[in-house]
């Protein structure tokens, strides 16, 4: 199942695209949002930092690559 989502206790960014990952454990899916918010808000810092606007949907790309691994990581795959 995937699951799109960019909430994460309580916290949303509507400049932030749907996460897409594939899992259908809940406590696996808020490991995999606090990963994908946590490289989003990185990626955008970053870049901005580097004197660049954020692509959001590059940087959602990359933060479900992210999220994924800590997903299968926590389930043990």
């Amino acid at each position: 199942m995937t699951h799109d989502s960019t909430s994460a206790d309580g916290f949303h960014d509507p400049h932030f695209p749907p996460m897409r990952i594939v899992g259908s454990d809940e406590t696996g899916l808020s490991v995999a949002r606090q990963a994908y918010l946590k490289a989003m808000r990185a990626g955008v810092a970053e870049t901005r930092e580097q004197g660049g606007e954020p692509d959001y949907d590059v940087l959602a790309e990359v933060a479900s690559d992210i999220a994924q691994e800590a997903y299968d990581s926590f389930a043990g795959r």
